[in-house]
């Protein structure tokens, strides 16, 4: 296997190099080709790792939308069902209060009925 070339730039901290203006050299380096083809692969699978975390995140993404919008659905139906509850327990209300108001007419109304009777009563039984 050969070398293959790889063309960096090195920055170097020398007096000399800063004084005559240049900030860095370019060298240029050899990489046998074992490890080229194990970078190369190591870089290959880097990217399909970050490909697979960023689906990941995506996927994510779209379940947590989807889970907003089944809370907003729900949160909905509940007002919506706590308005027809409270109509219902105003209808029975009324109606409770309906109730009363017979049952005390009807009192009353036996109550009279019975103070007409005790009024008709002969002499004897008034006393």
């Amino acid at each position: 296997m050969g070398s293959i070339p790889i063309t960096c730039k090195f920055s170097h901290s020398k007096k000399k190099e800063k004084l005559s203006g240049s900030s860095g050299t370019e060298t240029e380096d050899t990489v046998p080709g074992l490890l080229y083809d194990l970078l190369q692969k190591e870089v290959i699978a880097l990217r399909k790792v970050g490909h697979e975390k960023d689906q990941s995140i995506k996927d994510k993404d779209d379940a947590i939308e989807m889970l907003a919008k089944k809370v907003d659905t729900l949160t909905k139906a509940m007002e919506v069902e706590a308005k027809k509850t409270r109509r219902e327990v105003a209808t029975m209300e009324k109606e409770v209060a309906a109730m009363r108001i017979d049952k005390e007419q009807d009192n009353r109304s036996k109550w009279f009925a019975n103070v007409k009777n005790t009024s008709q009563l002969p002499a004897r039984y008034a006393k």
